[in-house]
């Protein structure tokens, strides 16, 4: 008896913790810290240079930072997969085209899955098929 009432003991202590950091780490605001933006097409092309507007719009609304890096090559998939292996905490979201719409039917060995790999937040403009998809469930639910 006395080792089911420890152990009962030491789970509500557990939960209480949990409840605790999960609070505290909820508290934080977004963002805390700057953004990256990964645009995965070479500097001062037209992906780029709209990234970079959105970035400072973005900067400005925010209040933190939103650091532009062009990783361009293969059609925007040397970016995306950059991208897409970068942690899904919202602090990293690519600015690209209609090349990942594209790319699966056009490469055999893409090294992300623009469905699984990410959540499209918004679409920047429509003349040039600009799109924001970032990891899921990244900055979702700070929109």
């Amino acid at each position: 008896m006395q080792a089911c009432a420890l152990r009962f003991v030491l789970c509500l202590a557990a939960t209480l913790a949990f409840a605790l950091l999960r609070d505290e780490a909820l508290a934080q605001s977004y963002p805390a810290r700057p953004i990256k933006m990964i645009v995965p097409f070479a500097a001062g092309g037209p992906t780029d240079v709209t990234g970079r507007i959105l970035a400072d719009a973005l900067s400005r609304r925010l209040g933190q930072p939103v650091i532009v890096e062009n990783f361009g090559g293969a059609g925007g998939n040397v970016g995306a997969a950059r991208a897409a292996q970068s942690a899904p905490d919202g602090y990293t979201v690519i600015f690209t085209n209609i090349s990942m719409a594209v790319s699966p039917s056009q490469y055999t060995n893409l090294a992300y899955d623009p469905v699984k790999d990410f959540v499209s937040i918004g679409i920047a403009c429509s003349w040039h098929g600009q799109a924001l998809p970032t990891c899921p469930s990244a900055i979702s639910s700070h929109i």
